[in-house]
């Protein structure tokens, strides 16, 4: 319990991101700890999609909210 509240504290924010593509290795990690995260009632009714194509992300970047 002691190392989630120092993650706690000593978490940051990223604004400003490298041009250079994440790790295949990386992306599925993530995505495993996304699927193990809480949902309420045991729903688990989210889906995760990842984008990797440039031209996909600017086109989703440019739909209305």
């Amino acid at each position: 319990m002691n190392s989630f509240f120092e993650l706690l504290k000593t978490r940051r924010s990223i604004r400003k991101y490298l041009p250079k593509a994440v790790e295949q290795d990386k992306i599925d990690l993530i995505t495993k700890a996304a699927l193990m995260s809480p949902a309420s009632k045991r729903s688990n009714s989210w889906e995760f999609i990842v984008v990797q194509d440039k031209t996909t992300l600017q086109k989703l970047a440019e739909i209305p909210k």
